[in-house]
């Protein structure tokens, strides 16, 4: 009889656990064109037309913990965040239970932005000995705006408190070499850029300049890295070992080697479930906890 019992508490208890629900909880800090999210701003959480949860900031750069409830019809389906209506471009999938440190920013239509600039191809023939590059930014606050240009990766002029600047390169006889020539505008908050390549005789690749961070050797050689496998966390920590397969001399565009990491992530990623998407370590404790009452409840004397 105690076995039918128990038994039969097993089986009215599964239902219940299966319907226990489950959160994702985002929090994190709020920007909105490169600046602290003042209070009243209002961040809205959905998929598609269906809102999932919203929050309304009273810590200025600050939100959450903010929860929102696990529905399987939306499981792997990707979440759309606005904040004052403004479009956060992180893609987050719709995956629970999790707890994440998620930051938000977006960009508005004062955010600084590039207008206008010359010239518009972005390739520039490296035949031509001297050419003027220009540059116009817009910014619907007050704050000073820099423009900084630089040569293959070096700065060459900056010029503090404009919208509008320019820079004029001269080529040095028999230089053959590709070049590139940027411009970043840098209003303490944001910066924005742009980028012009100067062909050269010696077939370079924008990519290859890329690689070597805008600096200008006499000679361009990519490496080709192969990496070991990721250790097992430690201490939050996990490491790695890259070779250059190539002769390079400069060793460039290395990848990293030590990554931060959850120790959690040792004991395979993620907890087990039971199949009703409930951790399995939930699921025992609750079905320990009435196996003990009901056994507690027989053997008692009435």
């Amino acid at each position: 009889m105690e076995k039918k019992l128990i038994l039969l508490a097993f089986v009215l208890l599964i239902p219940f656990i299966s319907a226990i629900p489950q959160f994702l909880i985002f929090q994190g800090d709020v920007k909105i064109d490169g600046r602290i999210a003042p209070q009243g701003t209002f961040i809205i959480f959905s998929i598609k037309e269906a809102e999932l949860n919203h929050f309304l900031i009273t810590n200025p750069g600050k939100y959450g913990p903010m929860f929102i409830q696990g529905y399987s019809q939306y499981y792997g389906k990707e979440i759309s965040i606005t904040i004052n209506g403004y479009k956060d471009e992180q893609k987050i999938s719709y995956v629970y239970p999790q707890d994440i440190n998620l930051n938000l920013s977006t960009l508005t239509e004062k955010a600084l932005k590039i207008i206008d600039f010359s010239p518009k191809n972005e390739i520039i023939d490296y035949k031509i000995k001297n050419q003027t590059f220009n540059v116009s930014t817009q910014t619907g606050y007050s704050d000073p705006v820099k423009h900084t240009w630089f040569l293959d990766g070096k700065k060459v002029l900056e010029v503090a408190g404009t919208d509008f600047s320019s820079y004029v390169y001269e080529r040095l006889v028999n230089d053959t070499l590709a070049h590139l020539i940027s411009v970043t505008a840098n209003d303490d908050y944001l910066s924005v850029s742009k980028t012009w390549t100067l062909s050269g005789e010696t077939k370079i690749s924008l990519e290859n300049l890329k690689h070597i961070g805008y600096r200008q050797i006499g000679y361009f050689c990519e490496s080709d890295w192969e990496c070991t496998a990721w250790s097992s966390c430690n201490e939050g920590i996990r490491t790695r070992r890259c070779y250059d397969t190539t002769s390079c001399i400069d060793k460039l565009n290395k990848p990293i080697e030590i990554s931060g990491c959850d120790d959690k992530e040792d004991l395979n990623q993620k907890e087990e479930s039971f199949g009703f998407g409930v951790p399995l370590t939930l699921f025992t404790l609750v079905l320990l906890t009435t196996f003990l009452i009901l056994i507690y409840s027989i053997k008692t004397p009435r």
